[in-house]
């Protein structure tokens, strides 16, 4: 017998605005008209004066005093707890978990998860496209935050600080360890986006609807520029969106109570959230995603179901490193049939900034709707590889409670093997364990950083000694375990690294 208090979506709504709007509107705004399209979507006019909880998830294009408190006056809710997420792209799959462990406790009758960006109309009115005409920017008064920075000052200063740099990074580690030879990797790189194009084609909340082919996506143009290789400006997130989307959990009880169509209801089947080791210069690894294989497996056994039973996918898509990664842990093909995305994903759908997951989440409980039988995934991805959730949805209750469980022994598993700090001033022998090339705004190469290891094993970085010419000539040739001179320059205040 299900339990009065298993976590139910009742309602999803997901709002694009068209690109040519007379008054470009600001992220609270979109969010509202996201809110209230949930709200009507559950069909039950109790379910406004239900929704005791708000969860906003944290946006960089615009700030807010205090947008929980600001998003329930536009609502007209009276949420008595709120809470503004962490940043992540793990956080709608996150705060997804927190919401279910909510209801199931009873601390609450309904949840409403929301989230917004509107970069489009902010890079508008940098170019004097658009004028805004918004509220002023504010600090937020209540945050919830991480425990340390996402990246060092160190790391800064070798590229890892922009995810299209440190994804990079990743890509390239990936390609050597796999085997692959640059073009084939880069073909396959240009296959795989190319799907997820096709799906974001055909969905009518897609930021970008042209068709692109694997040639489009590969090849390099004025308007495919290199960002840093091996990755196109095709293949990265689109972060210069506006889009907004909201989620709506109560419990059976509730729902019931309401007289909202069983019909309709969509279980958060199963869901889990690990981190990978903090900092990307102290993971042993830095091509694959040791959190991810233990959250589907845990989501998976929660919801009572195997990967075969899975009909629909979402693979957190901001890089197609992601992607690759996912489908390795959970031994998927990137070409499995039954799709890699039910969005179009973040280069194309859109990439609007930590809220992409919910926008999974909301279209995949509307294909549930349709088709009760499918059982979807979706993962999610915060930081750099950092932090990782993943969740299961589907027409009936999940076979384990959503209880709080202690992943505390899973998580310090995945962290044991910290390295130190990496070495800060080498003077030596370094060997490449990856690289990347960044290209600057017209596309010609800029410089190269690298990521080794010492002959005592310890690790560093350094800024390859090369012009625009070798750097060119380096991006046809595999870096990936040469050995060169590395030594730290006093004038620059960086290492420098020589072949």
């Amino acid at each position: 017998m299900k339990n009065e208090n298993t976590p139910i979506i009742v309602g999803a709504g997901q709002y694009t605005p068209p690109k040519d709007q007379k008054r470009p509107r600001h992220p609270l705004e979109l969010m509202k008209t996201a809110g209230e399209m949930a709200i009507q979507d559950a069909g039950a006019k109790p379910i406004r004066e239900k929704i005791d909880a708000l969860f906003v998830v944290n946006l960089f294009s615009w700030s807010y005093a205090d947008i929980c408190q600001e998003l329930s006056g536009l609502l007209n809710l009276f949420p008595r707890n709120t809470l503004y997420s962490r940043i992540g792209g793990n956080m709608p799959q996150a705060l997804i978990n927190k919401a279910a462990q909510e209801i199931y406790a009873g601390r609450h009758r309904a949840v409403m998860i929301a989230g917004g960006e509107a970069g489009y109309s902010l890079k508008q009115a940098a170019g004097k496209e658009a004028s805004l005409n918004w509220p002023p920017r504010q600090t937020p008064v209540r945050a919830d935050s991480d425990p340390c920075q996402a990246f060092t000052e160190y790391e800064m200063l070798y590229d890892i600080f922009a995810p299209a740099y440190a994804y990079a990074f990743f890509e390239n580690a990936l390609r050597a360890a796999q085997g692959w030879p640059i073009p084939f990797h880069r073909k396959q790189l240009s296959r795989l986006c190319e799907g997820l194009n096709r799906v974001a084609v055909k969905n009518p909340h897609s930021w970008s609807k042209k068709s692109l082919t694997a040639d489009d996506i590969l090849t390099p143009s004025s308007h495919n520029r290199f960002t840093a290789f091996p990755y196109t400006l095709r293949m990265n997130a689109n972060i210069h969106v506006d889009m907004a989307a909201a989620v709506i959990l109560t419990s059976i009880k509730e729902a019931s109570a309401m007289g909202i169509d069983p019909a309709a209801w969509v279980y958060p089947m199963g869901g889990a959230g690990l981190n990978n080791i903090w900092h990307v210069t102290q993971r042993p690894s830095l091509h694959d995603s040791p959190a991810m294989k233990p959250c589907a497996d845990l989501a998976l056994a929660q919801a009572g179901c195997s990967l075969a039973d899975i009909g629909g996918f979402d693979l957190y898509s901001c890089f197609p490193w992601s992607v690759e990664t996912a489908c390795l842990a959970l031994g998927l093909s990137p070409y499995d049939p039954r799709g890699l995305t039910v969005t179009g994903g973040l280069p194309y759908f859109g990439g609007p900034g930590n809220n992409y997951a919910l926008h999974a989440i909301a279209t995949l409980a509307h294909r549930i709707r349709k088709q009760r039988s499918l059982l979807g995934l979706i993962t999610a991805m915060g930081w750099y590889n950092t932090k990782i959730a993943v969740g299961v949805y589907g027409a009936e209750a999940p076979e384990k409670p959503w209880i709080e469980t202690d992943l505390s022994k899973i998580q310090q598993e995945l962290i044991k093997n910290e390295l130190p700090p990496p070495v800060l001033q080498p003077d030596g022998r370094l060997t490449i364990e990856s690289y990347i090339i960044c290209h600057d705004r017209q596309g010609a190469p800029e410089h190269g950083t690298v990521i080794g290891r010492l002959p005592d094993k310890s690790r560093a970085l350094a800024v390859m000694d090369a012009g625009p010419g070798q750097l060119a000539d380096l991006e046809t040739q595999e870096l990936i375990g040469r050995t060169g001179r590395v030594r730290h320059d006093l004038s620059t205040g960086r290492n420098l690294f020589n072949f």
